[in-house]
């Protein structure tokens, strides 16, 4: 019996063995035959990614398809040509931000249409002496050959840009940010030098007007800053607390000394580099496509603050909140506002929008249909900086303002200059007459403000009747019955 089990045992084993074995065999099989396969697939993968990469070169030589412009590669070589030739080079950088926004609102078609238009324009202006390009969609480059009167050329292009190009019967207008760079001074490379020209473009958003920018050596470490500066906005607009500090500005009605409402401002608060004021971090979101995000924060943030501090001392109070003239590319921004307002249970009857001059380069029809729609659901709006640029009396008569904000300028030189005070009344007048409120901003000596009141200008604000306050602070001074202009001994900067 003992026997028989063993000899069971040994071809039970053996037969197992075996079957291991075959299994074995049966899987080195399997191996061998995938590794083929996948040897296979690897090398058309790589034949094909080849191709491609050869089928890409090739289109980068070619011109661009929608403008039949030279693309970055042709630009580039072009660039490289003269400088290795010592030739003095002067860049022009063009960026179209309308027509991102043409895009986004009306479509590639309608977009790719308008560059065509802007590439006609610009090769009827060239001739056969410069060298124009289209470095990406919104970016037009013209290269010229000598460094003489550069900035009167760049002027000489933005006039020629000036007019609104149609599409589809429809006239948009396309205003480049121009920034002129000049080889070898300002870049030895073509990279270094359409950096450059970037650079002084950026600087456009910076700057009181929409003059073109030459480079500057010192926008070097200027530049560095900005697009740190755009990195870590990027970064900051995804965390869910804010990551700013919300200020608020007085305004009060001069005749009675009484406050009326005050204006929201932000203070970045940088780990890197401190307090940030709005002047610079602004423009940065301006040119990094930052600033609705940014926007709608800000919006955000003032009502959450508004729906906790609803006291007895902040009602009848108005808030103004100040917007890019980007939002009004979209009619959905109505509906947002709209949304965040019953969320947080705030009437928009307490709140103002303020807005620039720069709004006019917008498409009007549209801007006055966003506006009417404002208007009627109660929102009130500010037109800023009243003066400084793009004004006109057409534009103030067809958009539905309610107020009117002076632009500093005026009352830096109002208590000693006539003209200036001849101007403010004027001013005045013509908005009571078209049933606007003027608002003085930048009031800071006791003779402004006694030239203003006398003028008959009804509500004022600046360092004279009360700095920007944290939130916080400021509500403590509405809770202790502060409303009145603070006493002479306080009016100090």
């Amino acid at each position: 019996m003992a026997m028989g089990v063993s000899k069971a045992r040994f071809w039970l084993g053996l037969l197992l063995v075996l079957a291991i074995l075959s299994l074995g065999e049966a899987w080195l099989t399997f191996a061998l035959a995938l590794a083929a396969l996948v040897m296979a697939g690897l090398a058309i993968w790589l034949a094909r990614r080849r191709e491609r990469k050869q089928r890409l070169k090739r289109q980068a030589l070619r011109n661009d398809r929608v403008t039949d412009l030279p693309g970055r590669v042709l630009l580039e070589r072009h660039l490289q040509r003269f400088m290795d030739d010592a030739y003095a080079v002067s860049l022009y950088y063009l960026a179209f931000d309308a027509l991102r926004h043409l895009r986004a609102q009306f479509g590639v078609e309608c977009a790719d249409l308008a560059a065509q238009g802007i590439a006609e324009r610009l090769r009827d202006t060239c001739g056969g002496v410069c060298y124009p390009a289209r470095l990406s969609e919104d970016v037009f480059v013209v290269m010229a050959s000598g460094a003489q009167n550069s900035l009167a050329m760049a002027a000489r292009y933005q006039e020629m840009l000036h007019a609104p190009i149609e599409v589809h019967g429809v006239p948009h207008r396309l205003e480049p940010r121009i920034g002129v760079a000049i080889s070898p001074e300002h870049g030895k490379t073509p990279m270094a030098l359409l950096q450059a020209a970037q650079d002084a473009a950026d600087q456009v958003l910076a700057s009181a007007g929409a003059e073109p920018q030459l480079f500057k050596l010192d926008l070097l470490k200027t530049s560095e800053r900005r697009r740190f500066l755009a990195e870590t906005l990027a970064d900051a607009l995804e965390q869910e607390s804010p990551f700013f500090e919300l200020y608020l500005q007085p305004q009060y009605r001069l005749a009675n000394r009484q406050l009326v409402g005050a204006e929201a401002l932000i203070r970045w608060q940088h780990d890197a580099f401190g307090t940030i004021s709005p002047g610079e971090f602004i423009p940065v979101a301006e040119a990094s496509h930052q600033i609705v995000p940014l926007d709608e924060k800000v919006f955000d943030t003032m009502l959450a603050w508004l729906a906790r501090h609803e006291l007895p001392h902040t009602q009848g109070l108005v808030w103004a909140i100040n917007l890019s003239i980007r939002h009004f590319d979209d009619h959905r921004f109505t509906d947002w506002l709209l949304e965040r307002c019953q969320h947080y249970g705030v009437p928009p009857q307490c709140i103002e929008l303020e807005v620039t001059e720069h709004v006019a380069t917008q498409d009007l029809t549209q801007v006055r249909q966003i506006m009417r729609t404002l208007r009627l659901h109660g929102f009130g709006l500010v037109l800023d900086d009243f003066g400084a640029g793009y004004t006109s009396l057409r534009f103030l008569k067809e958009l539905p303002f309610t107020k009117v904000k002076l632009d500093k300028v005026y009352i830096d030189t109002i208590a000693e200059d006539e003209r200036s005070q001849l101007l403010v009344k004027g001013i005045i007048d013509l908005a009571r007459g078209l049933g606007l409120t003027v608002v003085a901003e930048g009031i800071e000596t006791q003779e402004q403000m006694d030239v203003l009141r006398g003028l008959g200008c009804p509500i004022g604000q600046g360092y004279l009747l009360g700095r920007p306050r944290p939130v916080e602070s400021f509500l403590w001074r509405l809770s202790q019955r502060q409303e009145a202009l603070p006493s002479h001994s306080a009016r100090t900067r």
